[in-house]
């Protein structure tokens, strides 16, 4: 959901008015029906997503009205609409796959929302979906359990026995 959580990010800025930079919010699960926005950890510079309006002196340039559920409808809607406009979404995932590379080559040790295997992790066994983790040259070092609220990590839960349900209709 790297592609995703990008999305997310590039609107919220857009909304509050900020550099992208400055926004960490994450879109988690499988990418698709069931993914979702970790809402209870996304902040603007450093500060909840919900008090950071109200943190501002002289908040006239934020335009922050906006239904969370019409952002997550957005973000998984992008690509649909891209592909109805341009007929393929090679740029974004171009963007994103050299995003990727750039951290597995270059050492950078980031955070990214890339599926890899949970061993535990969330309470998660033996599936892959997408969660906030350590990337470097070795590929996920290591899934960084953010904490999620109880809606959140139900949410979580779903996605992956939406994936489980899939593995388990394919035939080998």
């Amino acid at each position: 959901t790297v592609l995703d959580t990008i999305r997310l990010r590039t609107r919220l800025a857009e909304i509050y008015n900020v550099n992208k930079g400055q926004v960490h919010a994450n879109v988690l699960g499988e990418h698709g029906d069931t993914s979702f926005v970790a809402w209870s950890s996304a902040t603007i510079a450093g500060v909840p997503i919900d008090q950071y309006v109200d943190s501002i002196a002289s908040n006239r340039d934020i335009r922050a009205e906006y239904k969370r559920e019409d952002i997550e409808t957005y973000v998984k809607k992008s690509g649909g609409k891209i592909i109805s406009r341009k007929g393929c979404t090679v740029y974004g995932i171009a963007t994103t796959s050299m995003h990727i590379v750039k951290t597995l080559a270059g050492n950078a040790q980031t955070a990214m929302t890339v599926s890899s295997l949970h061993e535990g992790e969330y309470g998660l066994k033996d599936v892959c979906l997408s969660s906030l983790s350590l990337d470097g040259t070795d590929g996920v070092r290591s899934i960084i359990t953010q904490p999620l609220s109880d809606d959140e990590l139900k949410k979580l839960y779903e996605s992956a026995e939406a994936l489980k349900a899939v593995i388990s209709g394919v035939e080998f």
